[in-house]
């Protein structure tokens, strides 16, 4: 069974405890160092989106490829990822009728991504007026793309640069 990103979902509160479970396995593999956030629509209350839980890692220092490794197998497939050299991203499917999507994404503390991320995803729990845009955006954005990925995320790159604009400029 293929899994339809590119439907909106309504928030569903058991994200958290998937969220929960999916840490607790990444702990287990992961070296104690690591990070682990949960970022994207599934982290911000009543934030709908596409359902996919977006996991944020982060390594001290600039060796990722123990972690890939690491990851790689433990049963997430690696995929590309467009203009970014600091991030790798993963993905995970569970279920078998009803699938449920994880994407992983893996940098550094100190990055521009996991900045952008956490900030991102702060920003936007404290803003719910914003979070409600955004939602709407999603939306039109997922009508848009017609399941292209590329249209999909470049719908939503302006939106998304200025809350990031925003929050760097207050945490200089």
């Amino acid at each position: 069974m293929k899994y339809n990103k590119y439907v909106f979902r309504k928030y569903n509160s058991k994200s958290i405890k998937f969220f929960q479970k999916e840490e607790k396995k990444l702990k287990r593999i992961l070296p104690k160092n690591c990070k682990i956030e949960h970022v994207g629509s599934t982290s911000i209350e009543y934030l709908g989106g596409k359902g996919i839980m977006d996991i944020l890692i982060g390594v001290p220092g600039k060796n990722q490829s123990k972690i890939k490794n690491i990851l790689e197998e433990n049963n997430y497939k690696s995929q590309k990822v467009r203009g970014r050299k600091d991030k790798c991203s993963f993905e995970r499917d569970y279920g078998f009728f009803i699938k449920r999507r994880i994407h992983v994404h893996l940098t550094f503390l100190d990055s521009m991504t996991w900045k952008e991320y956490t900030l991102i995803r702060d920003y936007l729990r404290k803003n719910p007026d914003m979070a409600k845009k955004y939602q709407d955006l999603k939306k039109e954005a997922i009508k848009f793309a017609k399941g292209d990925g590329k249209k999909y995320q470049d719908y939503k790159r302006s939106f998304l640069n200025k809350i990031k604009r925003k929050v760097l400029k207050t945490k200089k």
